[in-house]
């Protein structure tokens, strides 16, 4: 709620309202996903589905406001751009990133669009990279291991926002 409150002083107040509800439900979660990708090393189909589907039911407001050229197009391109890289680099990497990962990328890029993604795939590289070189420094981790990538995810998303409310 204290976010929604903090989003709407930054935009119209329809518009922000709109964007702090899509926000809110995506960190919620995006969270949820960390969680589960922590403890099991997947991401469920069902949180994907669940907000692709409250995002298509969130365009048409936003559009209502925006108009639908300023909404839909970078969408469109942040799912295919955040989709894209990771499977790409899944295909590159030979199992080091998964397909639940990908996913995941795509529709935070159907939310946040295709500069955003661009900037949470840089904040979850940099976090998760330093976050392995950490561990692996403290051998708690060896070269072999893989890491959940959806908590970092989570805490790369919550940069951008903050850092582009204004």
């Amino acid at each position: 709620m204290i976010f929604a409150i903090c989003m709407s002083d930054f935009y119209p107040h329809e518009v922000g309202l709109v964007t702090s509800i899509k926000f809110l439900l995506l960190l919620s979660v995006l969270y949820l996903m960390a969680i589960i990708d922590f403890r099991e090393k997947i991401i469920p189909n069902e949180l994907v589905l669940f907000l692709i589907a409250f995002r298509l039911l969130l365009i048409p407001f936003e559009s209502y406001y925006l108009t639908f050229s300023k909404v839909f197009p970078p969408s469109l391109f942040g799912l295919l751009i955040g989709g894209g890289l990771i499977f790409l680099a899944m295909i590159l990497s030979k199992n080091s990133i998964g397909a639940g990962d990908a996913k995941m990328f795509a529709v935070l890029g159907f939310y946040i669009g295709g500069l955003g993604i661009v900037a949470v795939l840089f904040y979850t590289f940099v976090f998760s990279a330093i976050t392995s070189i950490l561990l692996i420094l403290v051998r708690r981790l060896s070269l072999k291991d893989t890491i959940p990538l959806a908590p970092f995810t989570l805490l790369g998303t919550l940069v951008y926002i903050f850092t582009n409310m204004s």
